[in-house]
């Protein structure tokens, strides 16, 4: 993937994490919260107009009348009878839009309170209240019209149903002008109204010029997985972008002697586990193990292999595809026992691996301890192809073991890493072959979740030992590692009498999206103590130790067709994601003041 792609994929984290609130606090936390800024918010606002008991006192009947109450009951009646059945706004996402809008009219109050102090043309609380009535209608009704997907009538009701019954609650306390309240509202409805269509017809006739499909169903059928794990309809939508691409699995699959028992298996594919949480392959690895180990048994690990985000798969149906083929590729059926040492190689800020088994090799490569991301599918394939003279088949790993902040993996990264497999290859292919004995265990960190970074297939371990030589790889179910703590495990491993390892991650994406951070995601040991990871690799490492035994192992490499999202399409979803997000952020909340500010002009 070009960096111009890799960097238009991490520029959205920000977006995807403000999204990401939207789900989020509990009802019970929403209801608080509006209680708080109803209560104690409004009546600080007419105690900065009026510093007195009698201004504490219409402050807080006024928070309870004009704000609390309407918009309870406007809500309840507005999620029960207008929404109800659409699958974005189930009461808690109405009271939390509610809350939203009530945060802005109380900076408006607190505002038009002071300014109050200052000009006595500035009817306080009318002003205020307009003012901040001009400036919610139209942030309701944008996200109401984009959002919802109940008639035009219903979602028109919803956008006014809060700000009509505040401004009712106004005139009833303060026994306002029935004529102010009706043009004032009159006005803003009209206003925000056509400002909202305007904008999201402008935004839907890009999107289907830039992507063939309407941009706001695809908007909602996102907001349904990020928001309530609701994917196929955001999946059917990935199908029509998709490209046919071609993939490459890899097994290895270890039997016990002289039983023919499986005991592990280590899968490497190069499709990409993406785009995030449970949408395309995001979980396809974790999904890869559950089944294998409940096909055949013993424990089974999923490995990186060279991958970008053009190869993320479009659906539910591509992993069947995936998981179908790795079940068949299981039951291979030649297998040796003879395999050479681990043999590593550096090239610059490269290093790399190569084991030989039988005829074929496992190959890892990493720029550890520096930033590292993932290769270009290219890279892959030249390697590939540069290993046939060596090899039957070979198996590349992306170790994918070391992040800090966002990086592009740089032409001479990818250069040092090439020369580097090149240079393990050749030296492998001298190494003479021994019997492999095998023991394996797995580990899953006491309290690290997907939100610091874990996935559920938790920590493998494999430790092989070679004639007189103890080896391992370490296989950790997460997206990527915190800088420097590959080199902790390795060091914990030399301890335990490895005299070589490395240590893999699968890239799973189902850490992404959990939590807002830089990256989008943690990677494992970013958001926990190191050493609660490191400890737990140690006693997978010494489960494996105590269980080593003569294995035969078959390795087996093949090729699939599936729907992947493509660079192409890619590129033009996340380029139209990016142009849409910059235009909102950048004209909207303007122009929301604009309106506001000229509206109020027509009541003074």
């Amino acid at each position: 993937m070009s960096d111009d792609n890799y960097l238009r994929i991490k520029k959205t984290t920000p977006y995807y994490n403000a999204v990401r609130r939207v789900a989020f606090p509990s009802t019970e936390k929403i209801l608080i919260s509006l209680f708080a800024v109803d209560l104690l918010g409004i009546t600080l606002a007419f105690l900065i107009a009026d510093p007195s008991m009698s201004g504490l006192l219409w402050g807080f009947l006024a928070g309870l009348l004009v704000f609390l109450v309407p918009t309870l009951v406007s809500d309840i009646l507005s999620s029960h009878l207008v929404v109800s059945g659409d699958p974005l706004f189930f009461p808690r996402r109405v009271f939390a839009l509610s809350l939203f809008c009530t945060v802005v009219w109380f900076a408006t109050m607190v505002v038009g309170a002071a300014v109050s102090r200052v000009s006595v043309s500035f009817l306080f609380p009318y002003h205020a209240f307009y003012l901040g009535l001009f400036a919610v209608l139209p942030l309701r009704s944008m996200v109401v019209f984009s959002m919802s997907t109940v008639s035009l009538t219903r979602r028109v009701i919803l956008a006014v149903a809060d700000p009509v019954a505040c401004s009712v609650g106004l005139a009833v306390l303060f026994n306002g002008s029935l004529t102010s309240l009706a043009t004032g509202l009159g006005l803003s409805v009209i206003v925000s109204f056509v400002f909202s269509f305007v904008f999201l017809i402008h935004i839907e006739r890009r999107g289907i010029q830039a992507l063939g499909a309407s941009p706001l169903r695809i908007f909602r059928a996102f907001l349904r997985d990020w928001l309530d794990r609701s994917f196929s309809t955001f999946e059917n939508y990935l199908e029509i972008f998709g490209v046919d691409s071609s993939i490459n699995l890899c097994v290895l699959c270890f039997r016990a002697k002289p039983s023919g028992n499986v005991k592990a298996t280590l899968v490497i594919p190069n499709f990409h586990p993406g785009p995030f949480l449970n949408v395309g392959s995001s979980a396809l690895p974790y999904m890869i193990k559950r089944i294998v180990e409940s096909a055949v048994g013993g424990v089974a690990a999923v490995a990186h292999g060279v991958s970008g985000h053009q190869l993320n798969l479009v659906s539910q149906h591509e992993n069947e595809k995936v998981i179908k083929k790795i079940r068949s590729m299981l039951s291979c059926p030649t297998s040796v026992s003879k395999v050479s040492s681990i043999v590593r190689a550096t090239a610059g800020a490269a290093t790399a691996t190569c084991q030989v088994f039988g005829d074929s090799a496992l190959v890892t490569m990493t720029v550890a301890p520096e930033d590292t991301e993932d290769i270009d599918l290219e890279a892959g394939e030249l390697l590939r192809k540069s290993a046939r003279g060596y090899f039957k088949d070979i198996a590349i790993v992306d170790a994918h073991n070391s992040l800090g902040r966002v990086t592009l993996m740089t032409q001479d990264k990818l250069n040092d890493m090439a020369e580097s497999a090149k240079r393990a290859m050749k030296a492998a292919r001298r190494e003479g072959l021994s019997p492999l004995s095998l023991g394996v265990a797995g580990a899953i960190p006491d309290g690290v979740s997907l939100g610091e970074g874990m996935g559920p297939g938790g920590i493998v371990v494999f430790w092989m030992n070679v004639g007189d030589q103890s080896s391992a790889y370490v296989v950790v179910d997460s997206n990527n590692m915190a800088t420097g703590l590959r080199e902790r495990i390795l060091s914990e491993l030399s301890q335990a009498g490895a005299s070589d390892a490395e240590v893999l991650t699968s890239d799973t994406h189902m850490v992404n999206g959990i939590v807002a951070a830089k990256l989008g995601y943690h990677p494992i040991g970013a958001a926990t103590k190191p050493e609660v990871i490191t400890k737990s690799v140690k006693r997978a490492a010494d489960d494996a130790r105590r269980n080593v035994g003569p294995v035969d192992v078959s390795f087996s490499c093949s090729d699939l067709q599936v729907r992947t999202l493509g660079l192409s399409s890619l590129s033009q979803l996340m380029s139209f994601v990016l142009r849409t997000a910059r235009l909102t952020f950048a004209t909207f909340f303007p122009v929301v003041l604009v309106i506001a500010a000229i509206s109020f002009m027509f009541l003074i």
